[in-house]
């Protein structure tokens, strides 16, 4: 059976909510639907600090961007007002 890809979210504090809740929920019903009960997804949430606060006041405790990144296979970033202020960070890349 094939190693399952570690997908990571990436949270900041402008980020829409449902833009990062949508494809964690996507991964994890790929992982459910599975019959043979294998996980496909390593889903985790990372940030440059390790906590976020959303514009909605809700709190992510999340791994750090730095100490994740060596196992990722897949980074996404939500979507927010304007998540191309990221294509020039050399640490996510």
């Amino acid at each position: 059976m094939a190693e399952a890809i570690t997908v990571q979210l990436f949270a900041y504090a402008g980020m829409n909510l449902i833009d990062f809740s949508g494809p964690f929920e996507v991964f994890l019903m790929a992982n459910n639907l599975n019959r043979s009960g294998a996980c496909f997804y390593y889903v985790t949430v990372v940030s440059r600090d390790g906590r976020v606060t959303l514009p909605c006041g809700l709190v992510l405790e999340t791994l750090t961007a730095d100490v994740a990144a060596p196992s990722q296979h897949t980074l996404m970033i939500p979507g927010g007002p304007d998540p191309r202020v990221f294509l020039d960070e050399e640490d996510l890349r």
